[in-house]
C-alpha cells in the first residue's frame, strides 16, 4: 500500500515558506534566520523535502520543484501564492448560484438562470466530494 508522505510541523512550515516565496530561490541561511533554527535542523528538513521531491537545488539555494498537497494542504487549492480553502470555493459557487436563482425570473436572462442552477449544483457536489475525500 502506498502511504502518503508526512512532514513534521517544522518541515511543513518550511514547505509553506517555499510555497509563499515561489519562484524565488531560498538559501539555507534565510531559512535559518526566518525560523531561528540551527544549521543541522535546516539541513535535515531540506533533505527530507528534497527526498519527497518537493524542492530542488537551484544555484545558490533551493526552490519549489513541485507543489504536492500533503496532509492538511489537501483541503486547499493553490492559486498563485495563495492557499484557498476548498470549502470556500464551494461556498462561493453555491452563493452565486443561489443569488441568481432567487432573483425574479423576468429580470434574469435564461442563460444566467441556467448558470445559477449549475453553480448551485457544482457547489453542492464539490462540498460533498471534499467531505468524502477528507474522510478516506
Amino acid at each position: 500500500m502506498n502511504e502518503e508522505p508526512t512532514l513534521s510541523e517544522t518541515a511543513f512550515r518550511v514547505y509553506l515558506f517555499f510555497i509563499k516565496n515561489n519562484p524565488r530561490e531560498i538559501t539555507r541561511a534565510r531559512i535559518q534566520e526566518h525560523f531561528a533554527l540551527s544549521k543541522s535542523t535546516v539541513n535535515h528538513h531540506l533533505n527530507h523535502l528534497k527526498k519527497l521531491g518537493l524542492i530542488e537545488n537551484s544555484g545558490l539555494g533551493y526552490k519549489l520543484k513541485n507543489y504536492k498537497p500533503i496532509g492538511i494542504l489537501r483541503s486547499y487549492i493553490l492559486i498563485h501564492k495563495f492557499l484557498i480553502p476548498r470549502p470556500l470555493i464551494s461556498f462561493a459557487f453555491f452563493i452565486i448560484g443561489s443569488v441568481l436563482l432567487l432573483m425574479p425570473i423576468e429580470g434574469i436572462p435564461f442563460l444566467l438562470k441556467v448558470f445559477g442552477y449549475l453553480a448551485s449544483i457544482l457547489g453542492i457536489v464539490n462540498t460533498l466530494y471534499n467531505y468524502y475525500r477528507t474522510r478516506i
